[in-house]
């Protein structure tokens, strides 16, 4: 199963956008874009000629590198979208803290509250976890 990406809607000539430096971002609001020009380089292809590409925080959409991922160290290619290419700050990873050395069990029920299964999960306090699981009627499982 394939995660779906979230894209972003760029400014395209006539649409329904304020102008053409705000995107929708799918929220309430909208935020301004720059743009690249004399003096502001577009972070991933360095372009300043003209106004071609456009960014804020959150996206950069660059018409040089559209349709290819740049290998832009710090930036996340998603895709091509009309006339620009979607970058993304990368994001660290958030770590996860390990739960603490346990042995807990859990008890599944029917629905006239006779045991089914119990299910006992033995964390090693270093980020494992073991399952092991037993019937009602004390078979493994």
């Amino acid at each position: 199963m394939t995660r779906k990406q979230k894209t972003i809607a760029p400014i395209t000539p006539g649409s329904d956008r304020l102008d053409e430096n705000t995107f929708d971002s799918n929220s309430s609001h909208s935020r301004r874009l720059q743009q690249s020009g004399k003096g502001k380089p577009c972070p991933i292809c360095d372009r300043t000629k003209d106004g071609d590409c456009r960014w804020n925080n959150e996206v950069v959409l660059c018409h040089t590198h559209k349709d290819r991922d740049a290998q832009i160290q710090g930036y996340v290619y998603r895709g091509v979208k009309d006339i620009w290419g979607q970058y993304f700050p990368a994001q660290e990873p958030v770590s996860k803290q390990s739960r603490p050395k346990a042995k807990k069990e859990f008890v599944y029920r029917d629905k006239d509250g006779h045991p089914l299964v119990q299910v006992t999960r033995i964390d090693n306090g270093e980020g494992k976890s073991n399952f092991s699981s037993r019937t009602g009627r004390g078979r493994r499982g």
